[in-house]
């Protein structure tokens, strides 16, 4: 067992439910722009996978395989369109087969999180009901992973906040024309500071 972290925005009662996956070596904060023009008519959910951002790291890294990140997605699932029930009659009157709020599921993924989405609503009795890709499709090109391994597992340790900055401007240049205050957010929430004053990268 391990934690999943994730980001809740919006009404947790909603019925409809967006959830955001991101990249390999991203996070849920990536999604925070999208989660907030959102929120006044859905839940968003944004999900840490294993070993990204605010989720556990594994000490067995043949964990971090789709197999989990399926599993795991699943299991976010499953606790946030349950519907919350209070009462003892209420709950009996659920048991019993009455009726209980359906929810509506739509998915947004970049990249990796593209994947596990499509991985995911392939399955038979899938609740995903719409799914977005952003920067992946079916058929990944070799110069495409080849491009991703030349910046991930390479730096992960920065001297200082701006060596971090510069670090994701360069790593996340096909993001597009972001503005100054967006690259920073995402330098924020990229690197936690360490107790000596340097960077470290969220992820495993």
């Amino acid at each position: 067992f391990h934690r999943i972290a994730y980001t809740d925005w919006g009404d947790t009662r909603s019925s409809h439910i967006v959830l955001c996956v991101h990249g390999l070596s991203r996070n849920s904060r990536d999604f925070d722009r999208v989660a907030a023009a959102l929120e006044a008519d859905h839940r968003v959910v944004c999900m840490d996978v294993i070993g990204r951002g605010d989720s556990d790291w594994l000490a067995d890294k043949s964990g971090y395989s789709f197999s989990t990140y399926l599993s795991d997605a699943a299991s976010l699932i499953a606790r946030v369109t349950t519907p919350i029930t209070g009462g003892l009659l209420e709950s009996l009157h659920a048991r019993l087969g009455g009726n209980r709020p359906v929810a509506k599921l739509d998915w947004i993924g970049t990249s990796m999180g593209g994947l596990i989405g499509m991985l995911l609503a392939a399955k038979p009795g899938s609740p995903i009901r719409r799914l977005v890709m952003n920067d992946v499709g079916p058929f990944v090109p070799w110069d495409a992973l080849i491009r991703l391994k030349g910046h991930v597992g390479g730096e992960t340790r920065f001297a200082s906040y701006d060596e971090v900055e510069r670090y994701v401007r360069r790593a996340c240049d096909s993001f597009g024309q972001l503005d100054d205050e967006f690259w920073q957010h995402l330098a924020r929430h990229a690197a936690v500071c360490e107790d000596d004053g340097s960077y470290r990268l969220r992820y495993d």
